[in-house]
């Protein structure tokens, strides 16, 4: 056989190194297996205690056992892990650098290894086969099993329903988690393109996965084997018991067995353990039913239990894959009794290594190395509204995710929004923005051309922006958008799903909003995944400014698009009557615009100003906080104790205009900004301004002596002396002002996002009328 085969070097992948379940007892005799017939065999898997030696155990990834993390921030990581191991990736890339196996064999992967492992594989040209041992690439609960009954309801790629229906021991969490790792999975193809063939252990789960949207060709059936040569005979002597031999879970049907040994007294042996042991043992003692449980038992000892048997049962309660106990009793010849959807379909003819063996290589030399190359591409799983709907649009329209709202609540985004939607519109486009509804008081309306929607949305610093952007894109699953726009990286965590939906997806990455003071671990650890999923995952990625642009692009591989904010140029110098409501003079003031939030450093510029106590120049701070916390009231104080700091609360329209027009210079002291609009605005207005020394700021390019570092109170009082000092000629405003136009004025925003919008359709193969209804952008002038 060794002379006939040139393969010789085997990778055998599976979460688990011992002998825990069906799954791994087969994992484990592949291995023993390939040996046999005189393959090199290297296993990958989790660390773990009960492992079994291996020299390439140092390849291994960290152990995930759920249940047994320490905190929330470890929780959330582990589910990062699971949803998109880099870990494993790295190390199944290290280990096949060194072993060079000719092909790979994955049994289970999923919430450990993560399917991530499969891009890593194809990228060192590795053929990988993967067994199905359940129905996870089908169903995101794995079981196709809901609330004690087979389910079928997401047949056709609808996988909402996982958390519609709270599949995962009915937790809204678990189950989120479940649907989120599935789009994930879904998004990228990790089974269908990275996967070349999958092996099923019986003919029903083939025709099941068939039915599901599976492609047949990449389907095999494999079945599971046993060896009778190892098995003795049966006893002679009938014995008096009934056996259950398998893991003691819920899908099982193990209590239904125990109810049915009450109600007719015939002694029940159970051999196995699992997480309903206790519930189990429990049960039988409430029932006084005739049950012995006898633990984890395996190998002779087990056989001579099946062999001893009137009957081997298994009474599971969800779609059974050619169980080994049954194959085991049919080596036998013992009778086995089991439910009907659970009988090993395609299995009654008892496999045998012989014939398993000569399967596996044949698989792996004819099948993958063979057919690799002619073979076509594997069809993506169906998703979601992968069909669109035959309805006619007179425009392609684009919904909006991830803001507040517009026209009313404060924010970058906001502002980002607000002046873009309504060109987009001017250029063709049909705008929908989906607002927060506790910060819009009215209700859907229509404003400049743009639909403004409120939707739900809880009042919660932590949670309001991802609820809010996850119910949009059940929205948009719906009503079926051209495009989805998500902006900014804490919202973007629901790119997957929206992606799993067949959602085309754009992303504005807005700033690094885990360096914000206010957030903590975990949120900082949300939305760096928020990052990464729409940074990666997302047809079109979009930053603000040229340096995020640079670093996502560096950091993720892939194109990232430069589209700075914009700046809505005045027109013509604004009224100055808001000046008395403040007790304000023209040019004797020093402005600040931006929220209440810790990073804005409001108490910096405060205490600053606070050093030059001159009288002739006051300190306007402009703006309000989303949730009234420690920090706005310690800036309300600190106003208050300082003489000259005026606080005006947000503003907006002619008013925040009045404010901008006829300040003497304008100050951002923050310590995070995407492209800071506000600083923007000013520089419009032809003010003189002041920055902090951080990236976001120093790429606007300004003059040296218009920043100063951050945090340094001292050089930021220096700084506000000097520039009250020293005001701007008339023709070194006009020249700023035009700056501003030609680098940043929103038209020329809106002409470049028009033209992503449109090439965005006509690569995804947006035809005929459709095409046509895609707008042309404006040429953009560089």
């Amino acid at each position: 056989m060794n002379a006939m085969m040139p393969m010789s070097r085997l990778l055998a992948i599976n979460n688990y190194f011992y002998r825990r379940g069906g799954a791994e007892a087969v994992f484990l005799d592949h291995i023993e297996l390939f040996e046999q017939a005189g393959w090199q065999v290297a296993p990958f898997a989790m660390q773990a205690a009960q492992n079994l030696p291996s020299k390439w155990s140092e390849y291994f990834v960290s152990e995930i056992e759920f249940g047994h993390q320490p905190g929330l921030v470890t929780k959330l990581n582990d589910a990062r892990k699971i949803i998109y191991s880099h870990e494993a990736q790295r190390n199944i890339g290290a280990l096949v650098e060194q072993f060079r196996p000719q092909l790979a064999h994955a049994h289970n992967v999923y919430h450990h290894l993560s399917p991530a492992i499969f891009q890593t594989l194809r990228t060192h040209g590795v053929p990988t086969v993967m067994t199905a041992h359940d129905l996870k690439i089908a169903c995101p609960a794995y079981k196709m099993l809901s609330h004690g009954s087979v389910c079928e309801k997401c047949k056709g790629g609808n996988i909402t329903q996982v958390l519609i229906n709270r599949c995962a021991k009915d937790s809204v969490a678990l189950s989120g988690l479940l649907l989120l790792e599935s789009a994930v999975h879904r998004a990228l193809g990790l089974y269908t393109k990275y996967v070349d063939r999958i092996v099923v252990p019986s003919q029903f789960y083939r025709t099941k996965l068939i039915e599901w949207g599976w492609p047949a060709e990449q389907l095999v059936y494999v079945p599971n084997f046993v060896n009778p040569e190892l098995l003795t005979a049966p006893r002679s002597e009938e014995g008096d018991y009934y056996l259950f031999a398998g893991r003691l879970a819920p899908e099982k049907g193990i209590a239904t067995l125990i109810e049915a040994a009450a109600l007719t007294g015939l002694p029940l042996v159970v051999a196995g353990s699992g997480p309903d042991e206790a519930m189990l043992r429990q049960l039988a003692a409430d029932r006084r039913a005739p049950v012995t449980f006898v633990g984890h038992v395996s190998g002779q000892p087990l056989r001579d239990l099946i062999g001893g048997a009137r009957a081997l049962v298994l009474p599971s309660e969800w779609y059974e894959n050619a169980p080994v106990s049954i194959l085991e009793s049919y080596a036998l010849g013992q009778c086995g009794r089991a439910r009907r959807h659970a009988r090993p379909h395609g299995s009654r003819r008892t496999g045998t290594p012989r014939r398993h063996g000569r399967r596996g290589p044949r698989l792996g030399q004819h099948q993958l190395l063979g057919d690799r190359l002619s073979r076509p591409h594997a069809r993506p799983l169906r998703t979601i509204g992968t069909r669109m709907t035959d309805r006619r649009r007179k425009r392609s329209s684009i919904m909006m995710l991830g803001s507040r709202g517009i026209n009313g609540p404060q924010g970058g985004v906001e502002t980002h929004i607000e002046a873009l939607a309504p060109l987009l519109v001017d250029r063709g486009w049909t705008i929908n923005v989906l607002a927060r509804k506790p910060y819009m008081a009215q209700g859907k309306r229509i404003w400049n051309g743009v639909e403004i929607e409120p939707v739900w949305a809880p009042r919660h610093r932590s949670l309001e922006a991802l609820v809010h952007t996850a119910m949009g894109v059940a929205l948009a699953s719906v009503r079926r958008p051209d495009v989805v726009h998500i902006h900014a990286i804490g919202p973007a965590l629901m790119t997957p799903a929206a992606r799993a939906t067949g959602l085309r997806t754009v992303v504005t990455h807005h700033g690094y909003d885990y360096d914000r003071d206010k957030w903590g671990g975990l949120a900082r650890t949300m939305l760096r995944m928020g990052e990464q999923f729409g940074m990666k995952w997302s047809d079109r990625a979009i930053a603000v400014a040229d340096n995020i642009a640079g670093d996502m692009t560096s950091r993720y591989g892939r194109p990232v698009v430069f589209l700075p904010n914009g700046v809505t140029m005045p027109a013509g110098t604004p009224d100055a009557a808001v000046l008395e409501t403040y007790g304000l003079e023209p040019r004797r003031y020093v402005l600040n615009v931006s929220r209440i939030v810790p990073e804005k450093r409001q108490l910096d510029l405060i205490a600053a100003y606070a050093r030059l106590a001159d009288p002739d120049f006051k300190l306007v701070l402009v703006g309000g906080a989303d949730h009234p916390d420690p920090y706005e009231l310690a800036v309300r104080d600190a106003a208050a104790a300082t003489p000259g700091v005026v606080m005006t609360g947000f503003q907006r329209g002619a008013t925040l205009a009045g404010l901008f027009g006829h300040a003497g210079l304008f100050v951002l002291p923050s310590s995070h900004e995407g492209m800071p609009i506000a600083l923007l605005e000013a520089l419009s207005y032809g003010l003189p301004v002041l920055a902090s020394d951080i990236a976001a700021n120093l790429a606007l390019a300004m003059a040296p002596d218009r920043y100063f570092p951050l945090g340094n109170l001292q050089a930021l009082a220096d700084s506000l002396s000097h520039g009250m000092a020293r005001q701007p000629t008339d023709r070194e405003r006009d020249t700023q002002v035009e700056m501003v136009r030609h680098r940043f004025g929103w038209d020329h925003v809106a002409d470049s996002m028009s033209r992503l919008y449109a090439e965005l359709l006509r690569a995804d193969g947006l035809k005929g009328a459709d095409a046509l209804r895609a707008p042309q952008s404006r040429s953009i002038t560089k």
